[in-house]
Protein backbone atom coordinates (compact mmCIF):
# COMPACT_ATOMS: atom_id res chain seq x y z
CA UNK A 1 0.00 0.00 0.00
CA UNK A 2 0.97 3.49 -1.12
CA UNK A 3 1.92 6.10 1.77
CA UNK A 4 -0.12 9.47 1.86
CA UNK A 5 3.28 11.05 0.82
CA UNK A 6 3.41 8.69 -2.36
CA UNK A 7 0.05 8.98 -3.38
CA UNK A 8 0.50 12.89 -3.26
CA UNK A 9 3.54 12.85 -5.89
CA UNK A 10 1.55 10.41 -8.24
CA UNK A 11 -0.97 13.10 -8.88
CA UNK A 12 1.26 16.03 -9.54
CA UNK A 13 0.33 17.50 -12.93
CA UNK A 14 2.87 16.77 -15.25
CA UNK A 15 4.86 19.67 -16.59
CA UNK A 16 3.76 22.24 -18.27
CA UNK A 17 4.55 22.52 -22.15
CA UNK A 18 6.29 25.59 -23.20
CA UNK A 19 4.23 28.85 -23.35
CA UNK A 20 2.53 30.02 -26.48
CA UNK A 21 3.03 33.04 -28.29
CA UNK A 22 -0.16 34.85 -29.26
CA UNK A 23 -0.68 35.28 -33.12
CA UNK A 24 -1.56 39.10 -31.96
CA UNK A 25 1.94 39.47 -29.67
CA UNK A 26 3.94 38.60 -32.62
CA UNK A 27 2.12 40.96 -34.92
CA UNK A 28 3.04 43.27 -32.74
CA UNK A 29 6.39 42.59 -32.44
CA UNK A 30 7.20 42.60 -35.92
CA UNK A 31 5.29 45.93 -36.79
CA UNK A 32 7.64 47.10 -33.81
CA UNK A 33 10.80 46.19 -36.22
CA UNK A 34 9.09 47.04 -39.56
CA UNK A 35 8.47 50.40 -38.27
CA UNK A 36 12.28 50.60 -36.74
CA UNK A 37 13.74 49.86 -39.75
CA UNK A 38 11.77 51.99 -42.18
CA UNK A 39 9.45 49.32 -43.88
CA UNK A 40 5.89 49.79 -45.47
CA UNK A 41 3.34 47.45 -44.39
CA UNK A 42 -0.12 46.74 -44.47
CA UNK A 43 -1.99 44.50 -41.89
CA UNK A 44 -4.75 42.37 -44.07
CA UNK A 45 -7.48 40.92 -41.70
CA UNK A 46 -10.01 38.65 -43.29
CA UNK A 47 -13.23 39.14 -44.30
CA UNK A 48 -15.92 38.22 -46.95
CA UNK A 49 -14.34 41.00 -49.62
CA UNK A 50 -11.32 39.39 -49.42
CA UNK A 51 -10.02 35.98 -50.87
CA UNK A 52 -9.45 33.32 -48.50
CA UNK A 53 -5.85 32.32 -47.66
CA UNK A 54 -3.72 35.93 -47.69
CA UNK A 55 -1.16 36.75 -45.53
CA UNK A 56 -1.60 38.41 -42.27
CA UNK A 57 1.24 41.31 -43.40
CA UNK A 58 2.07 42.49 -46.97
CA UNK A 59 5.79 44.06 -46.43
CA UNK A 60 8.12 46.36 -48.97
CA UNK A 61 11.28 46.38 -46.97
CA UNK A 62 14.58 46.61 -48.60
CA UNK A 63 13.39 46.92 -52.28
CA UNK A 64 11.99 43.06 -51.45
CA UNK A 65 8.36 42.19 -51.65
CA UNK A 66 6.82 40.31 -48.83
CA UNK A 67 3.90 37.80 -47.91
CA UNK A 68 4.31 37.31 -44.27
CA UNK A 69 2.09 34.41 -42.59
CA UNK A 70 1.86 34.40 -38.55
CA UNK A 71 1.09 31.79 -36.54
CA UNK A 72 0.92 31.54 -32.49
CA UNK A 73 3.36 29.23 -31.49
CA UNK A 74 3.04 25.48 -32.28
CA UNK A 75 0.04 26.30 -34.79
CA UNK A 76 0.54 25.88 -38.75
CA UNK A 77 -0.76 27.95 -41.98
CA UNK A 78 -4.00 26.01 -43.62
CA UNK A 79 -3.54 24.73 -47.39
CA UNK A 80 -4.93 27.94 -48.85
CA UNK A 81 -2.50 29.61 -46.69
CA UNK A 82 0.47 27.47 -48.04
CA UNK A 83 -1.07 27.90 -51.85
CA UNK A 84 -1.06 31.88 -51.32
CA UNK A 85 2.79 31.97 -50.50
CA UNK A 86 3.68 29.76 -52.63
CA UNK A 87 2.25 32.13 -55.48
CA UNK A 88 4.21 35.29 -53.65
CA UNK A 89 7.04 33.18 -54.25
CA UNK A 90 6.40 31.80 -57.74
CA UNK A 91 6.15 35.41 -58.84
CA UNK A 92 9.45 36.33 -57.18
CA UNK A 93 8.45 37.61 -53.79
CA UNK A 94 9.56 36.48 -50.96
CA UNK A 95 6.88 34.67 -49.22
CA UNK A 96 6.90 33.32 -45.29
CA UNK A 97 5.37 32.10 -42.31
CA UNK A 98 6.90 31.62 -38.73
CA UNK A 99 4.73 30.84 -35.46
CA UNK A 100 7.24 32.68 -32.76
CA UNK A 101 8.30 36.66 -32.59
CA UNK A 102 12.03 35.04 -33.18
CA UNK A 103 11.19 33.00 -36.10
CA UNK A 104 9.50 35.78 -37.69
CA UNK A 105 12.49 38.86 -36.68
CA UNK A 106 15.21 36.07 -37.57
CA UNK A 107 13.72 35.27 -41.50
CA UNK A 108 12.67 39.69 -42.16
CA UNK A 109 16.35 40.27 -41.29
CA UNK A 110 17.90 37.33 -43.74
CA UNK A 111 15.17 38.78 -46.07
CA UNK A 112 15.58 42.35 -45.59
CA UNK A 113 20.02 42.11 -45.09
CA UNK A 114 19.83 40.05 -48.38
Amino acid sequence: MKTLRARRRSRRRPARPAKRERERDIVAAVKAFLDQVGAYYIRLVGGPMLRHGLPDLIICAGGRFIALELKSTGRKPTRKQLEELNAVNSAGGVGLWADSTAKALSALKDVIDG
